[in-house]
């Protein structure tokens, strides 16, 4: 894996963007902890570093947020929901909301 795979591929505790672990909004798309689904769109639309995960199953782990108090602000299209996967340990990759379905566990 490149240097620059690599650094897509964060640890948790190690995203560099504002986010959020733990949130109650109820407008949320997902909750923490829901397992979702990467949906096969995102081989269409991302580039080709996000193919690898379409059909694949993860936990979600964190939100973005623009202020790191809450997740919906104004002006704001997408929301990235962090997932990690099992075949990547700690690693979390994030995705757009509309990228992911929920799922049962």
């Amino acid at each position: 894996m490149t240097k620059n795979k690599q650094n897509r591929l964060l640890e948790k505790n190690n995203i560099r963007a504002s986010v959020l672990t733990d949130w109650t909004t109820p407008t949320a798309k997902f909750i923490p902890r829901q397992s979702v689904k990467v949906t096969g769109t995102v081989c269409m639309v991302e580039q080709g570093r996000y193919r690898k995960y379409a059909g694949q199953r993860g936990t979600v782990v964190a939100v973005s947020s623009r202020d790191g108090i809450g997740m919906r602000t104004a002006g704001r299209q997408y929301t990235r929901y962090f997932v990690a996967f099992p075949e990547l340990g700690n690693k979390v990759v994030g995705l757009h909301s509309h990228y992911l379905r929920a799922v049962k566990a």
